[in-house]
Order: structure tokens, then C-alpha cells, then sequence
């Protein structure tokens, strides 16, 4: 198939331009060239398009034949997202709206609406939480698929956790700026205790942290942390450096921001106060047993919950039923 990403994110457009690819779909997209967060695949997500098409996008005038007529188009979550997925569908593309934890509950209203009232609409959820919310707007359960988020093997290894350095790693972009979305507070009560907290991401320099990484410094930073920690980013569930630490097998630790992420079923420890955490901190840093039942756990979900083998068997799965789909259309 010819497959074209309205991409609103660097991590998730690599992963999915790598994996599709690697399936044998010819990839395409509007992607985000500038980021340096993840690396290009030459000739597909280094691909810059032009600026009138670019503009086109952001009205919702984008039209398939700029495009290369793709047979499916995978919309991102981006700022308005039941505005974009309807413009697509209404060129009779089928299209694919990826959830990944935005978005108010309007917006999601507002998605289903699309969906129901587009049949070529298919709604995947990375997350329990967002499955449930098209559920319960009565989404039609045939284009309606939980698949979360995986990561290759030949990305993030969990058999390489090495836990060298007595530090917990905290990727978050610009943290400080986002204040309470990603309970900066607790993070800076934790800090301020003399916590060995390694904060890493976009703007991060400005509070002593690392800055925005490579992604070979990224995993490298995984893989010799003691533990990774998840701050919890508000609205969603949990993010993309949560699976990627599960997939490095680090160890992992959350704070519960009520957004989900308890009724996702992953084990981790968890805790929604900086006096929890801290005791939870302690721990993996004194207790070599505590760190190494925590690795352990982490290389379990990341064969299983989080494996790319298991990602590209649904997204296989899911791109046949369309492609039966686009058959019955046709005939």
C-alpha cells in the first residue's frame, strides 16, 4: 500500500515510517523534518514538502493528488484533529486517527462523530482510557482498535540495561515551563532534597539538566540509569520515554497523575505524592534486588506488552481489514 503520515510528532513518525516500511508499504508524510529527536530514514521522514502544501494542511485543504494518492492516510493526534481526519475521509481515503493521550473530551465527541459518520474512519488508542472514551460513544467496534505503542528490538534492547550510574533519569521537554501538566512541583520538591534526579529534554539546560538529546545519548542515558522516572505528563496516560524505558529494561517508576495511567495495567510502581516517591527513589537506590526485580519486570512488559513484533502484527492486521474494505468499496 501506499501509506501517507500526517504526522504531529517525531518519535511516533519514525516508529511507524520504520515499521511500515520494513512491512513493505511505500511511506510518505508530512513530517517533522526540524526535530532531532529521532534519526531521518533517508527518503521518506527527511522528505520536506512544499510550502503551499504545508499551508494546505493547516486549513484543512490538503488534497489526496498532492499527495501521491495514497491508498490510506494515518492522521496524528495534533492540535485539531477531528478537523483534519474529516478532511481526509471526505476525499474517500480510508484513514486512520492514531490517539495518543490529547485532545479534550470534546474533541474525542467530536472524532466519533466523523467516524460514524464516515465509514472509512478507523480509531486506534495507544491506551485503555481513550479505547473506552470512542467505546462509550458508540464508535463502530469493526473500526475501533486498541494498539499500543512498541519499539524494535534493534532500537531499544531490554537485554542491555546496564544500571552503572546511581542517578534516575527524567525525560521531559521543557519541563519547568509546563509546570503543573507535568508536576514540575514535585519534581523540583525532589530536586530540592538533593535527589540525584538527571533531567533530560528540550529546554532542560536552563535547570541544570542535560538539554535535548541524540537518540544514542537517549538510550545510553537508559541504559545506565538506576531507574527512569515518569512524571506524568496530563492529559495522557502515559508517553513514548515510559515504553521506551520499559524497552530498555530500566527500571521504572510513575507518578499517578489521575489521567489514566493506574487503570492501564503495566505494574509499575506508582505514587501520586513526592514523600511516596521519595521513599520509592531511596529504594532503587540502596536496594540492588529492588532494582533488579524492577528490570526485570521492565523486560517483561517490553517483550510482551510493549514488543514492535507484537505493534506490527496489529498494525498488519488492522491494514488487511481495510484493505478488504477498499475491495468491497471498489466492487
Amino acid at each position: 500500500m501506499k501509506i501517507f503520515i500526517n504526522s504531529c510528532h517525531a518519535a511516533l513518525e519514525y516508529d511507524q515510517a520504520k515499521m511500515l516500511t520494513e512491512m513493505g508499504h511505500e511511506v510518505s508524510g508530512l513530517f517533522d523534518v526540524g526535530s532531532l529527536q529521532r534519526p531521518k530514514i533517508p527518503g521518506i521522514t527527511d522528505v520536506d514538502l512544499p510550502g503551499a502544501i504545508h499551508d494546505a494542511n493547516k486549513t484543512h485543504a490538503i488534497r489526496l493528488e498532492d499527495v501521491g494518492a495514497p491508498d490510506v492516510v494515518i492522521v496524528h493526534q495534533n492540535a485539531e484533529f477531528p478537523e483534519r481526519v474529516k478532511a481526509w475521509a471526505k476525499q474517500g481515503v480510508p484513514v486512520i486517527s492514531v490517539i495518543f493521550g490529547q485532545g479534550s473530551l470534546d474533541q474525542h465527541q467530536k472524532l466519533a462523530l466523523v467516524a460514524r459518520a464516515y465509514r472509512n474512519v478507523w480509531i486506534v488508542p495507544y491506551a485503555i482510557k481513550e479505547f473506552r472514551v470512542y467505546h462509550s460513544f458508540h464508535v463502530s467496534p469493526d473500526r475501533l482498535r486498541m494498539i499500543r505503542f512498541g519499539k524494535p528490538l534493534s532500537d531499544f534492547d531490554p537485554g542491555k540495561w546496564e544500571g552503572t550510574e546511581p542517578h534516575i533519569l527524567v525525560p521531559c521537554n521543557s519541563i519547568h515551563k509546563r509546570g503543573g501538566g507535568c508536576n514540575w512541583d514535585k519534581i523540583h520538591m525532589l530536586l530540592g532534597a538533593g535527589f540525584p534526579l538527571r533531567i533530560s529534554g528540550k529546554d532542560t539546560e536552563e535547570i541544570g539538566g542535560l538539554g535535548e538529546l541524540t537518540f544514542d545519548g537517549y538510550r545510553e542515558e537508559l541504559r545506565k540509569a538506576y531507574a527512569y522516572l515518569h512524571v506524568g505528563t496530563i492529559p495522557a496516560p502515559y508517553t513514548l520515554t515510559l515504553v521506551e524505558a520499559a524497552c530498555t529494561g530500566t527500571p521504572v517508576l510513575c507518578f499517578d497523575n489521575g489521567h489514566g495511567l493506574a487503570g492501564e495495567e503495566f505494574g509499575f510502581q506508582m505514587s501520586k505524592h513526592a514523600e511516596d516517591m521519595a521513599g520509592m527513589i531511596r529504594r532503587v537506590l540502596t536496594d540492588d534486588d529492588v532494582r533488579q526485580g524492577m528490570h526485570s519486570h521492565s523486560h517483561t512488559l517490553a517483550m510482551s506488552t510493549f514488543s514492535g513484533e507484537a505493534m506490527t502484527a496489529e498494525w498488519s492486521s488492522l491494514l488487511a481489514d481495510i484493505a478488504e474494505f477498499k475491495v468491497r468499496v471498489a466492487s
